[in-house]
């Protein structure tokens, strides 16, 4: 449930709803400074990552706005020719982080504005946005085709995307699972923990490789959306699923029911929200603090939890 209320968002909630902007941050940690624009509603690097998973849960129109707002329309060139118009994503609102945004904040901006049917929007978007996405960061080959099939809907883009997904899927899942049995790291870890925690692995030269070599169960999270959002069958689509489904965790429930799989309504109830986005992680490796949300804090904007719904809801009525 959405809760937009001021007061309860900045003293109380974890997942806060900033009435400003329309945009979803979090408390800041004990080690983070504080800020004088942001105040209480923290978090402001992954902003517009979070407040597309907020979208999607909650399809509420104030963030809609907002995160259109965060992509900043430039003119190229002297002549100043409105036809050369790109757009400059920022992680945030007030133009924060637009030197570094990153690949899977403007991915989760534009599956969400998909997702709720927003397609003007989307290919306005998609059809402005440069290959080099900020200072640091460029697109990779798949997404700039999944950028493209966006702004234009032509088939020879969707086609080449599926054929970059299922490509990389191909090398980077088996490398995974290899690297990861090497390395031990298959046994679910109890909640709390972090990297300091008692581990069923050991951290030398086997859990670096995996580590470093080892495809990130939040690109897996990423290719689900675009994949949910840009459907694709045939041979590829068959093949990209199946890949995903072999990587995936049977714990990782959104990412059962993003690649087509039925998942119970008990399942889900008995979710348990964390300070976290647990569906881009995994039980068996621990790289952060995480820990169990109490009830005060989960009350309300529980998107870990309440996206499911909505993706359940979604998905049944694209069935219809």
């Amino acid at each position: 449930m959405l809760n937009k209320d001021y007061e309860i968002n900045s003293k109380q909630l974890f997942w806060k709803f900033r009435p400003e902007d329309g945009l979803f941050y979090h408390p800041k940690y004990p080690w983070e400074r504080g800020d004088l624009h942001f105040k209480e509603f923290r978090g402001e690097y992954d902003t517009l990552w979070r407040s597309g998973l907020g979208y999607i849960a909650y399809g509420a129109e104030e963030t809609k706005q907002g995160i259109i707002n965060c992509f900043r329309p430039y003119i190229i060139g002297e002549q100043r020719d409105p036809s050369r118009t790109k757009y400059q994503a920022s992680r945030a609102s007030n133009r924060f982080g637009e030197d570094d945004v990153s690949r899977d904040q403007i991915i989760l901006a534009l599956a969400s504005l998909e997702f709720n049917g927003d397609i003007e929007e989307v290919k306005e978007i998609a059809s402005r946005l440069s290959f080099r996405l900020s200072r640091r960061f460029l697109m990779t080959p798949t997404m700039w085709f999944w950028v493209k099939y966006l702004a234009t809907r032509e088939e020879k883009w969707k086609n080449r995307f599926a054929f970059m997904l299922t490509l990389e899927h191909a090398v980077n899942i088996p490398v995974t699972k290899f690297l990861r049995w090497l390395a031990g790291a298959n046994k679910p870890i109890p909640l709390p923990h972090d990297q300091h925690s008692e581990l069923p692995y050991k951290k030398g030269i086997r859990y670096w490789l995996y580590k470093t070599l080892g495809y990130p169960e939040y690109g897996l999270h990423f290719a689900a959306w675009q994949q949910y959002v840009t459907q694709f069958g045939g041979i590829l689509g068959k093949i990209n699923t199946k890949l995903m489904r072999w990587q995936m965790e049977d714990s990782n429930i959104l990412l059962r029911m993003l690649t087509g799989e039925s998942v119970s309504v008990v399942e889900m109830q008995q979710v348990k929200p964390t300070n976290t986005f647990i569906w881009q992680r995994r039980h068996d490796v621990a790289t952060a603090w995480i820990y169990e949300l109490d009830e005060k804090k989960a009350q309300f904007n529980n998107i870990e939890v309440d996206i499911l719904e909505a993706v359940m809801k979604h998905s049944n009525k694209s069935k219809v």
